[in-house]
């Protein structure tokens, strides 16, 4: 009985070995099942856990940065259309005393010698009663068609001027230069 127990020594050594490695691989992975089951190695209920407040805190402190978002944006609005309604007064204002100007300048005139004559500067612009330029004998009034076309020119160039102005403030108000 020894001898086949000698005669199969190896055999039995290595049948022992693959069970006590059966056994060592068989506890292990029962703990390993039994610990997942608690959910001690892959932590996953308290990951899951930590990600659900992590997506609420997220969830919330967006909400409130677009909350504050929309605030600014509004006072923002809020102050934009009072400067806007304060440059469109302004310019508004500023149109109404150019055609003001305009409309109470009267005829022109015009040196009858031509652009360079023998006349001094201020010779040329006598004026009537109603304080409008008077005719003299060197001095003509310039025809209506003529003198409406440089008026309306002269109001435009003003309304430009005025539009320009308009624009600078508006820049320069909004912090858009220095």
């Amino acid at each position: 009985m020894f001898e086949t127990i000698k005669a199969y020594g190896w055999l039995i050594k290595i049948v022992a070995i693959l069970a006590i490695v059966g056994a060592v691989i068989g506890s292990f992975v029962w703990f390993v099942h039994h610990e997942r089951e608690l959910g001690r190695i892959d932590g996953r209920a308290e990951v899951q856990k930590l990600w659900n407040e992590d997506k609420i805190t997220r969830a919330a402190a967006e909400k409130k940065a677009m909350a504050d978002r929309l605030a600014d944006n509004a006072k923002q609005e809020a102050a934009q259309v009072e400067t806007n309604q304060l440059l469109k007064k302004g310019y508004a204002n500023e149109q109404a005393a150019d055609r003001a100007i305009a409309a109470k300048s009267g005829r022109m005139l015009y040196n009858k010698a031509g652009i360079c004559g023998d006349r001094p500067a201020a010779s040329q612009e006598a004026s009537s009663p109603s304080g409008s330029p008077a005719e003299t004998p060197a001095t003509g009034i310039l025809p209506e068609p003529y003198a409406g076309n440089i008026d309306a020119l002269m109001l435009e160039a003003d309304l430009v001027v005025a539009s320009c102005r308009a624009a600078q403030t508006f820049i320069t108000g909004n912090g858009l230069a220095p």
